[in-house]
C-alpha cells in the first residue's frame, strides 16, 4: 500500500508535465476576421422594364473570411424580387459596370416561386485576382508581363437569354457556362476589401 501512495505523487507530477507540454489551442489571426457583407443594387439595360413590371430586385453577399488552414472563403448570394423560377450566374468581376474588366464565373442562384434563392460557394474571394499577360517586346527571349486586376465587384447576368426577353430587346451575352446569357441585372456598388 506504501508503495502506491509514494508513487501516486510520482504519476501525478509526470502527467501534470506531460500536459504543460501539450500546445495550447489558440485562436488563429485568420478566425478574427469579421464577415463582409455588401448590398446588390439593381442596374442595367432591363432595370427599367423590371421596375414596371413590378419587380423589385435586390439582394446581399456575405463573405465569411477563410482561415489559414481551409484556404477558401465562403460567399453567400441572397436575391430577391426578381422574377420566379428564373436562374441568375454569379462573377466576380474587375468593375461593376460596362466593360466588366477580368471576370471569374463562381455560381448560379436560382429563384423560387415567390423570386427569391440564395447560393453558398467556397472560393478565394477577398484576395481574389485575375493576371492578364501582355508580350514584353524585349529582345530574345520574349517573356510575357502579368498585369494584375483585382476581382472585387460581384455582377449578376440572367442565365438564360431567353429569360430576359420581357425586359429588354437586346441578344445573348456569353455569361452562361453554355455562352447563351441574358443581360446583368444586379451588382455591388461598393467593393469587397
Amino acid at each position: 500500500m506504501r508503495k502506491y501512495w509514494l508513487s501516486s505523487p510520482i504519476i501525478i507530477f509526470c502527467l501534470a508535465l506531460v500536459i504543460s507540454a501539450i500546445p495550447q489551442a489558440r485562436p488563429s489571426v485568420e478566425q478574427a476576421k469579421p464577415t463582409v457583407e455588401r448590398d446588390l443594387a439593381l442596374f442595367g439595360p432591363a432595370a427599367d422594364a423590371l421596375t414596371a413590371a413590378g419587380f423589385n430586385p435586390k439582394g446581399k453577399i456575405t463573405v465569411f473570411p477563410r482561415e489559414e488552414e481551409q484556404g477558401a472563403d465562403k460567399i453567400r448570394v441572397e436575391v430577391e424580387g426578381l422574377p420566379v423560377n428564373t436562374r441568375f450566374t454569379v462573377f466576380l468581376s474587375e468593375l461593376n459596370t460596362f466593360p466588366f474588366g477580368s471576370l471569374e464565373y463562381i455560381a448560379e442562384v436560382s429563384t423560387n416561386s415567390a423570386g427569391s434563392g440564395s447560393v453558398t460557394a467556397k472560393l478565394v474571394v477577398l484576395d481574389a485576382f485575375a493576371l492578364k499577360t501582355a508580350p514584353n517586346h524585349a529582345p530574345p527571349p520574349l517573356f510575357a508581363t502579368p498585369i494584375n486586376v483585382d476581382l472585387n465587384h460581384i455582377v449578376l447576368w440572367f442565365a438564360d437569354s431567353a429569360a430576359d426577353d420581357a425586359f429588354t430587346n437586346l441578344g445573348a451575352g456569353p455569361f452562361d457556362a453554355d455562352r447563351d446569357s441574358g443581360v446583368a441585372v444586379l451588382r455591388t456598388i461598393e467593393p469587397l476589401p
